[in-house]
């Protein structure tokens, strides 16, 4: 990780781990931002509504990052984000774009974990073990959307359908991705 400035609250390594988290949670909520246009743009105003919950839920991510930062007495350092530069080619493209950035986020957040564990940052291994148990249900959620968008894919009149009953279909509960 990038080199950063401690104030012995959190290790360097940890809090560099933090700050990057950060601006992949901004990264993210744009993901989804760009997921919900391509699915306006296709009339699928239901899965639409879906990425937007999930663009609003990163940024409530990124708040609970600088938040944790902020009160363990560490400076707060925002990241420049990475351009989303992925256009979905198909509804099956983004189900599987959707879901690697499901396992990418529960990859970086185990990362994190693991690297407190190992340095006995104990309130960042529990902040971390919260924040992974959300990110199960995202990865369900994902694998769901994606088993669900095998079946409609090449059938427009199936994806419409589908977008019409969607949240009954997805068993939402309001609780959208890390």
């Amino acid at each position: 990780p990038m080199e950063v400035k401690s104030r012995g609250n959190l290790s360097p390594n940890i809090l560099a781990m933090l700050y990057q988290r950060f601006a992949q949670e901004s990264y993210d909520a744009h993901f989804y931002l760009k997921l919900a246009w391509w699915c306006d743009d296709k009339g699928l105003s239901n899965m639409a509504d879906y990425f937007l919950e999930n663009h609003k839920e990163e940024n409530g991510h990124q708040a609970l990052f600088a938040d944790y930062i902020s009160d363990r007495g560490e400076e707060f350092i925002i990241l420049e984000t990475d351009e989303v530069t992925y256009t979905p080619s198909d509804l099956l493209d983004l189900a599987q774009a959707y879901l690697n950035q499901q396992k990418l986020a529960t990859q970086r957040l185990t990362a994190i974990a693991m690297a407190a564990f190992q340095e006995a940052d104990l309130l960042t291994f529990a902040f971390m073990q919260e924040l992974l148990e959300d990110q199960q249900e995202g990865e369900e959620a994902a694998m769901t959307f994606l088993a669900k968008a095998k079946l409609v894919a090449n059938n427009p009149a199936a994806m419409m359908a589908w977008d019409t009953n969607f949240e009954d279909s997805m068993g939402e509960d309001d609780d959208a991705d890390m």
